[in-house]
């Protein structure tokens, strides 16, 4: 999850994304199955004649970290689930949490204890054996670092303490025997499987784990040769991958290369530089190469969710006013923005999660049509009749050749009534430091949905105080958002679920902890000798599976 390109034709109903297979047995131990256990690799060529090559796939996207457990932009989760794996993975066909490097997982009848059990056999790629002690080992490290996303695992243990969460978490990993381990929780958490099945949990090998130093070593289908920084990074096939069903036998190598813009990547693409390009080519650009027929024209899903963030933090007087936050609801014209910025790639969608998530509402767009005039009332009310001025951060180097033109549309629309905007180019690195410090008073916000459950994507926007993620940066402390937050997670009965989430968004339509503007789509591009790519849910750790069934046509 979360600043980045997200997030995609839907290919799914939102039932499909919340069906978790289970088997509940006595004593109310449940079982997750489902998945291919482990097979031997096969080299044999296809009956279709497929022949085996190196396959090159360019993006526009930086990577910042490999490092599983700092890993969030689209580019960063698909280079490092090829390297590192979590105990259950998203299914690339549905989103929803199943086995991976554990075989099965059971949670204990008061909802505290989640036991794994693991797969048997598997090692890393330096050659070290994947066990109990390596998991323990690979969450305790991330734990040790303040900035981990797999803190959100550790934030959910029994004693956890968030200034020194490994310490304080290390008695609650309890390590059975060799294959099983078990984590305790503070407290009952319904979504905690999406949170194991998160790609910042990948399991990283005991032995060689110094991102300083460039080692990246898990137990994924590729192995990590060498990372040069704006330029690439190059895998080559673990040839001891546990399962063959999520590796293609005709992949000689990966690399993965980076442009410095979208024109780049363009020429790169229609001169066989590279095989595919993913993340982001300007709307104009998907129009152009969709009418290519040397190409293939893959669609994505529904993803990318591109919205203007406000600070809540008092140094940020006015944003912190609940009412100046709703005149920017009402002075930015999503509907504009979409059709004028992004076009046939986007969708004006005013709601807080994924159109098609479940438990979503159209609370936004019922409760702030465009109008600016009502955005002027608001603003008088507020004491601010002759507007005020303000910074917006932006990254056109991270979001792609449409951003400039985006925070522009937003600058003019708010000026309409009275909002001076000061537009502050950042580069990524520098703009997600910034904005983890609360330094942005605006900002331009792009996410890729993470798939792991409703509850988590509302929870990233919406829990307050330290415990929060990105509401923490942005400073956002509503009381009322906790409660229901909290009722959420320790509901055990589903049919409470609809109005508690319905509730909750409601809640954002008064709090505003960020302005919707949309959604965009994703739309990738071939050679036409390559197939069989899988590019559902490739914000999560199902992007794991996006080369398995790779192949070439000679």
């Amino acid at each position: 999850m979360i600043l980045t390109t997200k997030k995609r034709a839907i290919t799914r109903t939102a039932s499909a994304i919340i069906i978790v297979v289970i088997i509940v047995i006595a004593g109310g131990a449940v079982y997750f199955f489902g998945v291919v256990g482990p097979q031997n690799n096969s080299s044999t060529t296809s009956s279709g004649g497929s022949v085996s090559r190196d396959l090159v796939v360019g993006t526009t996207q930086k990577m910042r970290w490999l490092d599983s457990q700092l890993i969030s932009n689209s580019i960063e989760v698909l280079v490092g689930s090829q390297i590192f794996e979590p105990l259950l993975r998203n299914n690339p066909t549905t989103g929803v949490p199943e086995p991976w490097l554990a075989k099965s997982m059971d949670v204990s009848p008061d909802g505290l204890v989640y036991t794994f059990h693991l797969r048997t056999g598997i090692t890393f790629t330096d050659g070290a054996p994947f066990n109990a002690e390596a998991v323990k080992s690979s969450f305790l490290r991330d734990f040790a670092n303040p900035q981990s996303l797999a803190s959100f695992v550790g934030n959910l243990l029994a004693g956890a303490n968030s200034s020194n969460l490994a310490a304080s978490t290390a008695n609650s990993i309890v390590v059975a025997d060799d294959n099983t381990v078990a984590f305790h929780l503070s407290e009952p958490f319904s979504p905690a499987p999406y949170i194991f099945a998160m790609e910042n949990t990948g399991v990283s090998s005991p032995l060689h784990n110094n991102a300083t130093l460039d080692q990246y070593v898990g137990t994924g289908p590729f192995k990590f040769v060498s990372w040069t920084r704006d330029d690439n990074v190059k895998l080559v096939p673990n040839t001891n991958y546990w399962n063959s069903t999520n590796q293609s036998p005709y992949v000689k190598s990966l690399t993965f290369k980076f442009f410095s813009s979208a024109t780049a990547m363009q020429s790169a693409l229609q001169t066989d530089t590279i095989d595919v390009a993913l993340w982001d080519f300007t709307p104009t650009q998907v129009n152009n190469l969709v009418q290519d027929t040397s190409l293939k024209h893959l669609t994505g899903e529904l993803g990318r969710f591109v919205a203007i963030d406000l600070n809540n933090n008092t140094a940020s007087s006015p944003l912190n006013n609940p009412l100046v936050r709703q005149a920017i609801a009402y002075a930015i014209n999503g509907t504009q923005i979409m059709k004028t910025v992004y076009g046939s790639t986007a969708v004006q969608s005013e709601t807080l999660m994924p159109p098609n998530y479940p438990y979503v509402t159209q609370a936004f767009a019922q409760a702030y049509p465009y109008s600016p005039d009502k955005a002027k009332q608001l603003l008088a009310q507020a004491g601010y009749a002759n507007g005020f001025s303000t910074t917006l951060w932006y990254s056109p180097t991270q979001y792609g050749e449409a951003e400039t033109p985006f925070v522009t549309l937003v600058q003019q629309q708010l000026a309409k009534v009275g909002i001076t905007v000061t537009l502050n180019p950042v580069e990524i690195t520098a703009f997600i430091q910034g904005a983890r410090k609360g330094l942005p008073p605006m900002l331009s916000f792009h996410w890729i949905y993470d798939y792991f459950g409703p509850y988590q994507y509302l929870w990233n926007i919406m829990q307050p105080g330290p415990t929060g993620f990105w509401s923490k940066f942005m400073g956002y402390n509503d009381s009322q958002s906790a409660l229901l937050l909290q009722e959420i997670a320790q509901s055990t009965d589903p049919s409470k679920l609809p109005n508690l989430y319905s509730q909750l968004q409601q809640r954002a339509v008064y709090t505003i902890p960020l302005v919707p503007v949309g959604f965009l789509q994703d739309n990738y591009f071939t050679q036409t000798y390559v197939s069989g790519l899988q590019v559902s849910f490739l914000g999560s750790s199902a992007c794991g599976a996006l080369f398995a069934h790779v192949t070439f046509s000679s």
